[in-house]
C-alpha cells in the first residue's frame, strides 16, 4: 500500500467511494432479458404444436393402422381380455359376498355322486329360452361325467315369482315325478 491511500472508516471522515462498475459489452438489462424469455417460449410452443397443426401425427397414426388391421384386432383381443377379467372378478366378489347362493340345499335337484371330488352348480331359469337351448348338451355333459355332481338352483330371471317351481323343489314324494322328468317336460 501507498502512503496516501487511506482507508476508509471512522478515523477518516471521507465516505467510502467505490469505483464505477465497468460496463460489460454483454450486459443486459431486465427488459430484454424478458424479451427474449417470450421470444423462447413462443418458439417452443410453436415447435411444440407443429405437429398437430399439419395433421402429421394423426395421418401417420392412421395410415399406420389401415396397412396393419392386425393392430386393432390385437388392441379388441386386449380389452375383451380386461373385460372378462373384470367380469370374473366381479362374479368372484359377489360369491364370495354371498355364499348362502353356493351352500347345498337339500331343495335343489342334484345328480351324480354326494361326495365327488367336483361338483357343477347351474343356475337355471325354466322359462329361459337360453337355458332351454344348453338343455340337450348339458344333459350330455352330465351323461359324459357321471363322477361329477351337478346341482341345480333355480334363478328365474324371467318371472320372479316361485309358484310354478314349487312343485320341483319340494321333497319328492312315492309315485311322484322326478325332477329330471318334470324339468324334461317343461
Amino acid at each position: 500500500m501507498t502512503d496516501d491511500a487511506r482507508e476508509p472508516g471512522p478515523e477518516n471522515d471521507q465516505p467510502a467511494v467505490t469505483p464505477p462498475a465497468a460496463k460489460s459489452r454483454f450486459a443486459l438489462s431486465g427488459t430484454v432479458l424478458g424479451g427474449a424469455a417470450v421470444a423462447m417460449s413462443a418458439v417452443a410452443l410453436a415447435l411444440s404444436a407443429a405437429p398437430y397443426l399439419s395433421g402429421g401425427f394423426g395421418g401417420k397414426v392412421r395410415d399406420y393402422l389401415i396397412s396393419n388391421p392386425q393392430v386393432l384386432d390385437e388392441v379388441l383381443a386386449a380389452r375383451e381380455t380386461m373385460e372378462s377379467q373384470s367380469r370374473v372378478q366381479t362374479i368372484n366378489a359377489a360369491a364370495a359376498a354371498n355364499p348362502a347362493l353356493l351352500a347345498a340345499d337339500a331343495r335343489d335337484p342334484a345328480f351324480g355322486p354326494a361326495n365327488a371330488k367336483v361338483t357343477v352348480i347351474e343356475f337355471f331359469d325354466f322359462r329361459c329360452p337360453g337355458c332351454k337351448a344348453v338343455a340337450p348338451e348339458y344333459r350330455a355333459l352330465m351323461a359324459a361325467h357321471p363322477d361329477v355332481r351337478f346341482v341345480f338352483k333355480d334363478w328365474p330371471i324371467l318371472d320372479r315369482g316361485r309358484g310354478r317351481l314349487l312343485a320341483i323343489r319340494r321333497p319328492r314324494r312315492p309315485g311322484r315325478a322326478s325332477t329330471r322328468q318334470v324339468s324334461s317336460r317343461l
